[in-house]
């Protein structure tokens, strides 16, 4: 992944459930390894990938994933949805999106 952006969350291992924090990467907005939190505004004006005047998206992400109580390391894929140019949830990606046949990083919803 070239330049990208992170959102921090919590996430249950996908190995023994346990709550396990992430930080999700993703290529949506400015990508200029800015931090995020979910409700976060996204920024723009460098790098951008994506389009501002969208209403709502889902944005393809990646993170790995550390367990603290089964210390299993894997990588997770997530769906970041922004609504409003806002990060409105993250989800654990469960295949319902196709980025590769999109061809992009994120799919318009609305």
């Amino acid at each position: 992944m070239a330049l990208f952006n992170i959102v921090r969350v919590q996430s249950a291992c996908p190995r023994c459930g346990a709550t396990a924090n992430a930080e999700v990467q993703f290529q949506y907005g400015s990508t200029r390894q800015n931090s995020y939190d979910v409700g976060n505004e996204l920024q723009w004006g460098a790098h951008d990938v994506g389009e501002r005047d969208l209403s709502q998206v889902v944005v393809d992400g990646v993170a790995e994933v550390t367990c603290t109580r089964c210390a299993n390391p894997k990588d997770v894929d997530f769906y970041i949805f922004v609504t409003g140019n806002a990060i409105e949830k993250v989800e654990v990606a469960d295949g319902r999106f196709d980025f590769a046949k999109s061809g992009d990083t994120y799919i318009a919803l609305k």
